[in-house]
Formats: C-alpha cells, structure tokens, sequence
C-alpha cells in the first residue's frame, strides 16, 4: 500500500472518529448533567447555606450561593425551573444585604429571611440541574464569567 493511500485511510478514520465524538458530545450536550454531579453541586450549595445560617461562614461559602442565584436566575430565564413572583428580587436583595454588612463586620451570615429566600433559589438550582441541558448549564455559566 502507497503512502498516500496509507494517508488517505488514517484521514477517513480520524473524520471518522471526530464525527462520532462530536455525536457523542452532542448528546451529552442535550441531557441534564449527571446525577452524581448533579448531586455534588447540590450538597455543596446546601452546606454553603447551612454554614451562612450558623454565622461560621467566609466569603467562600457566600459566593459560591451567590453562584448559584445567577445560575437559577439565567437557567430561569431561559424557560428551565418556575418560581414564585419576585424571589430573584428578593435574593438580591439579601444577598446585597448579606455583603454589605460582611464588608462592615468582617461577619458573613443570613438571617432566618435570607436563609428562607435562597433555600427556594438553592432547591430551584437543584430542579433546574435535574432537567436543564448541559448546554444551557455552559451558557449560564458563560454569563456568569461576562458579568
């Protein structure tokens, strides 16, 4: 066998193996994530919620809740997850409340309001993960990295 024919067949296999990959990923694209990822996430925005409840939270555990209203708020406006008239305002607005005072005291911490709104906007993300699209998890958190 020639060396350009040896060429010519190692082209058709890579193609054809870059179109099976790409398949692949666009299915995967189109599915939730992965329940154990799903899973991870959640755990790890409820135990950020529970440390901002008890007061022995740092800004770590804040944004990372604070992560997760953006991505409820995006995956939300794209017409995954309903929620309530006017929780994304009301997130807002403790979280602003909750950066403000840390910036003061040094303390980061919800009250029982704030841990009630963004228990609702953590177990929204947590719907939204179950039926959301990879590909409209990458979008969201794409936006997320612009703002």
């Amino acid at each position: 066998m020639s060396h350009t024919n040896m060429a010519n067949r190692r082209k058709i296999a890579d193609r054809s193996f870059a179109n099976h990959t790409k398949r692949a990923q666009t299915k995967a694209m189109l599915l939730p994530m992965n329940v154990v990822m799903a899973r991870q996430v959640s755990l790890e925005n409820h135990l950020s919620l529970e440390t901002l409840r008890s007061g022995v939270a740092g800004e770590h555990q804040f944004n990372g809740i604070c992560q997760a209203y953006c991505i409820a708020r995006f995956l939300h406006e794209a017409g995954y997850g309903g929620s309530r008239d006017n929780l994304f305002e009301e997130a807002e607005r403790v979280l602003l409340h909750c950066r403000a005072t840390a910036d003061k005291t040094g303390d980061w911490w919800f009250d029982d309001e704030a841990c009630r709104i963004l228990a609702e906007i953590v177990t929204l993300h947590d719907a939204q993960c179950a039926v959301a699209p990879v590909h409209a998890l990458i979008c969201a958190n794409e936006r997320l990295k612009t703002r």
